[in-house]
């Protein structure tokens, strides 16, 4: 690791995390900054390497979070802060600020193949009057360009806890609901499962509202990201390389 930053007397020592194309473009997936004392988010990115903390456009673009929980760029940053540098996560970049975690869901993050049966089985019972289930694919044509595959990275250990957010958030919104999230990471071909969310509840109304905010909160919130390869090229989802 590398230290970026300019030390001014007594000050704070923080871990700087970086992800997609953020880490391509800083050479780097982790920095330590030594910033002045009361510095903020947003001075820790303009204290990154050129020209990443230059680029005032691409911060505008960025999501922060200090300690696993998204933040403010104001936040002032405390010794030993662990800062991640978010950008546009694959399935889109705006959501409402998640409310606070109480007790985890069944999510999973995976290099295994996903099946769909296992994870209908572990919600389904007898209170269930009904069982809605999304399976997210590998699609082999976006536009114009065919797509040869799909590398899929997280910020894993936020990337669990905001898809257990977003699981006791549909459960406060939909009692009696049950809920597994399950995504998966690294290299997949057209075709293949990337994400499955199942849901019972005891109505069907009630399932398929739920599936569907869940469904978008995890493309908007969660911190994974899809590195696409096409025939002719390849760049990062949500932001071009």
């Amino acid at each position: 690791m590398a230290g970026f930053g300019r030390e001014r007397g007594m000050g704070v020592t923080v871990r700087v995390l970086l992800f997609a194309v953020l880490a391509e473009r800083a050479g780097a997936r982790e920095v330590v900054l030594h910033l002045p004392a009361g510095s903020t988010a947003r001075e820790a990115w303009r204290n990154l390497p050129a020209p990443l903390g230059e680029d005032e456009l691409l911060r505008q673009a960025v999501r922060v979070a200090v300690n696993r929980s998204y933040a403010d760029w104001e936040t002032v940053l405390q010794e030993g802060d662990e800062v991640a540098f978010i950008p546009p996560v694959a399935g889109g970049n705006g959501a409402h600020p998640p409310s606070p975690l109480v007790e985890p869901v069944q999510v999973v993050l995976t290099r295994e193949p996903l099946s769909v049966e296992p994870w209908v089985q572990a919600v389904s019972g007898p209170e269930a009057g009904a069982v809605a289930v999304f399976v997210g694919t590998v699609r082999q044509v976006t536009g114009t360009r065919r797509t040869v595959s799909i590398l899929y990275e997280a910020y894993e250990e936020m990337a669990v806890a905001e898809m257990a957010r977003i699981g006791q958030e549909a459960s406060e919104r939909y009692p009696g609901c049950r809920m597994v999230l399950a995504h998966r990471m690294g290299r997949l071909q057209p075709g293949e499962v990337s994400l499955v969310v199942a849901v019972s509840c005891p109505h069907r109304a009630e399932a398929f509202a739920c599936l569907r905010e869940a469904v978008e909160a995890i493309k908007a919130r969660v911190p994974i990201w899809k590195k696409e390869r096409f025939e002719d090229g390849e760049e990062w989802v949500g932001m071009g390389a």
